[in-house]
């Protein structure tokens, strides 16, 4: 019995030398969940080979599908499927924000409509803030065509500030502008709903030692930033 659990540790301890562990997230995840473990997991693991791919919700959920990753990391929402196994990493606030010339527009609260009346400024569609924000207007039964697109969290932190127009950021990220004196957070009439940032693999494909021990290292970590 001893030599079998000897025998096992060895074969983990060998898979975790030689495999590679493929993982895939948003800009906004990888800051704030990837590359702290990522930090981590190569103190404890030197050897493995990590492969890192940025990318949209519904290319990430494909990729996993289809065995191209071992792990994403997004935040919702996004479609569920029956052969995802999401684990929940975090409960996380939004806040709508304005800066610039559009400073003012956060002295009221504001409803829905008016958000509307300004330009603003979101993520493309395809990505979890567009179908959030789709979402949030369509429930007071307004449409959602953004005025600017930007691809990343930080531009659209940066086209904000400059007060190209009005916009979404996580809490952690709108709170670093606020205590500046870049923005304002806009009250709002109707409250933004929390969103959940998830651990998503493949239920039916096992992990490798390694894809594992990244995950529980995803898992035990606090968000960075």
């Amino acid at each position: 019995r001893l030599f079998f659990s000897a025998e096992r540790e060895l074969t983990r301890l060998r898979e975790l030398q030689e495999v590679l562990v493929t993982i895939a997230s948003t800009e906004m995840s990888f800051k704030s969940y990837v590359l702290p473990a990522m930090e981590r997991f190569q103190q404890m693991h030197p050897k493995v080979r990590i492969r890192f791919s940025n990318a949209l919700n519904t290319v990430m959920i494909d990729w996993l599908k289809n065995g191209l990753i071992d792990i994403a990391i997004l935040h919702e929402p996004f479609r569920h499927e029956e052969f995802m196994d999401i684990r929940v990493l975090e409960s996380m606030n939004e806040y709508a924000v304005c800066g610039g010339k559009y400073a003012s527009f956060a002295d009221d609260a504001r409803t829905p409509e008016e958000l509307l009346s300004l330009p603003f400024i979101s993520m493309p569609q395809g990505s979890s803030t567009f179908d959030y924000l789709t979402r949030y207007f369509a429930s007071s039964g307004l449409g959602f065509q953004p005025d600017i697109e930007l691809t990343t969290v930080e531009l659209t932190a940066q086209a904000v500030e400059s007060g190209l127009g009005i916009g979404l950021l996580p809490q952690r990220i709108a709170a670093q502008g606020i205590a500046a004196g870049r923005l304002r957070r806009i009250p709002l009439t109707r409250p933004l709903p929390k969103r959940n940032a998830c651990l998503l693999t493949h239920r039916e494909r096992p992990l490798s030692a390694a894809a594992q021990a990244f995950a529980e290292n995803v898992l035990a970590s606090k968000p960075f930033g």
